[in-house]
């Protein structure tokens, strides 16, 4: 998705799906009931004693109402056009996740898109309805103002001069304000960080007295120093406070005693210009708040769109301009085979740093296939190969004998199920909705997790396993999902032994007699005789063993 930073707020007002000149006629209209009901009320302070008040009473109360139904349609429109908008960007962002491959999810990151979508997203939904009401406000002060020129002109350019400065003064404590409370923020970020590790790293402590020591005073000093800061924080709100409040008895102060100075006739509109002043109040300070959101509004944005213009660049470099979902596999899965395929890592220099010898190799339905290997010798990266999170540089990956094309490559992964040596476990069952609940108690009673968990309306009541349980649990899953390759990653490395034999003697070879095509990463030396093909890594070369001995 190709999406240019925004640099005007022309740009940024486009996310926001509503329509402008409904929102501007609330406005307006809700202003102009606000100044109809301190016009009235003037109106009524001024009267003679013997006027009657009921047609001011007819007209306050309508102003009441033309304000309370224009003010409720803008703050709805506000909260129902932050909740559109903030799903939309979320649905942008995840749509170019879903498009990003793995080697593109590296280079970005998970804190960039986890921020997005839950800390710019929460900033979005907290400011968007802030600078509508300071919008609101700034046409409900050009109302007023309005008004007060009718009434004097020296209050008007007094209260406009001094409207500036209360605003601009304002602003500047909330830029000092918001500085510290982002350090404050990044301390506390610290702060539970290091309590995390203490929390983590207890056995790791008990064996050393002195780290322990100071892994506590560290943590204590930095909870005495985030204690300091948000005192520090609440002084600064409080001082905020305060001067705000004697910036407005200033204001009060300036329309009784300044304003008859310098015009003879103020006498008579004294009382409705000083009403007007502290309507003005209320206004001048939403107004002050909605600048520094209108700030964080737009960074929220920006950082939004700066993710998704990286996500894109970073996955057509690694993909390039290939959608991969957009032709199917009319294979049956029976057989799949490596030809002089290849793959290698690169510096920031763009050297090799290692590379895969060109491999050939094939699987073959209703057979068994170990892959072997040290650490480094290769075996992850044709992992990556085989179950399609990369493509090779040269060669071909064939399923059934016909080339998969790189348009290919989502309907070959759909072909396998798969568990990964860092294999994440949802709750639920996603895409398997409809899964046998029969089958899966049968499967459940057959890895020993009967009374562990179990499967209602299609999620499992709980995850929380041990570390073997939780791997049975995912090759349940994977069984499920019928596909006709399957391939695990050490995936008996957290079993204990007995079930490690019955993985090996039991359920691979199940599973191979179903007419699936079984890939294993394992170090077992013990059980390699239950493979039918057997591969060993070596520096980036793929070697096939026979009974011990290397077949060339």
């Amino acid at each position: 998705m190709k999406l240019a930073l925004p640099d005007s707020t022309t740009s940024l007002l486009s996310e926001f799906k509503t329509n402008p000149k409904k929102l501007v006629a609330y406005l307006c209209i809700s202003a102009f009931g606000n100044v109809m009901i301190i016009a009235t009320v003037n109106s009524a302070l001024n009267r003679d004693a013997e006027a009657g008040s009921f047609m001011l009473s007819l007209l306050f109360m309508l102003s009441i109402l033309i304000y309370i139904t224009a003010q409720k349609s803008v703050m709805a429109d506000a909260a129902l056009t932050a909740e559109q908008t903030i799903a939309g960007l979320r649905k942008r962002v995840l749509a170019n996740v879903r498009k990003a491959d793995m080697a593109a999810m590296q280079i970005v990151g998970r804190a960039p898109i986890y921020a997005a979508v839950t800390r710019e997203a929460q900033t979005i939904s907290n400011t968007l309805p802030m600078v509508v009401v300071g919008a609101q406000q700034s046409v409900l002060l050009l109302f007023m103002s309005i008004y007060i020129i009718s009434l004097s002109t020296v209050a008007f350019i007094l209260i406009g001069l001094f409207g500036i400065f209360a605003i601009a003064f304002h602003v500047f404590r909330i830029r000092l304000l918001q500085q510290k409370t982002d350090a404050q923020i990044a301390n506390q970020n610290d702060f539970f960080e290091t309590f995390r590790g203490m929390l983590d790293g207890v056995k790791e402590m008990s064996f050393n007295a002195a780290r322990r020591d100071a892994v506590v005073a560290d943590v204590v000093e930095q909870s005495a120093k985030n204690q300091q800061m948000a005192t520090d924080i609440k002084r600064i709100w409080a001082r905020e406070f305060v001067s705000t409040q004697a910036l407005f008895y200033v204001l009060l102060g300036l329309m009784v005693f300044v304003v008859p100075i310098f015009t003879e006739n103020y006498h008579s509109v004294v009382i409705q210009v000083t009403m007007a002043a502290l309507f003005m109040i209320g206004p001048l300070s939403s107004l002050a708040q909605a600048i520094p959101a209108v700030t964080d509004l737009m960074r929220a944005l920006q950082n939004i769109y700066a993710l998704e213009t990286h996500l894109g660049t970073v996955t057509r470099q690694t993909k390039g301009e290939v959608d991969e979902d957009t032709q199917e596999l009319d294979v049956a899965g029976q057989s799949l085979s490596l030809n002089s395929v290849t793959y290698s890592y690169h510096d920031t220099q763009g050297q090799v740093t290692f590379a895969l010898q060109p491999i050939d190799a094939i699987f073959k339905s209703g057979e068994i296939a170990f892959i072997t290997g040290g650490n480094g010798s290769g075996k992850s990266t044709l992992f990556r190969l085989l179950t399609g999170i990369a493509r090779p540089e040269t060669g071909e990956v064939r399923l059934d004998g016909a080339v998969v094309v790189p348009e290919q490559y989502g309907a070959y992964r759909d072909r396998i199920g798969v568990v990964f040596a860092d294999f994440y476990l949802f709750r639920r069952i996603y895409g398997q909705e409809d899964a046998d609940h029969h089958r899966v108690s049968s499967l459940l009673d057959q890895f020993g997790l009967t009374g562990k968990t179990e499967l209602i309306d299609g999620t499992f009541t709980t995850t929380d396993l041990s570390a073997g349980q939780r791997k049975r649990l995912a090759l349940v899953i994977t069984i499920l999902q019928d596909t006709p390759i399957i391939m695990l990653d050490e995936w008996a490395a957290d079993q204990d032994s007995q079930f490690r034999a019955k993985f090996y003697h039991r359920i691979l070879p199940s599973l191979a007699a179903e007419g699936r095509i079984v890939i294993c990463i394992t170090h077992d030396e013990t059980y390699f005789g239950t493979a039918q093909v057997l591969y060993a890594m070596v520096d980036g070369c793929l070697r096939k063993q026979t009974k011990g001995r290397e077949l060339t």
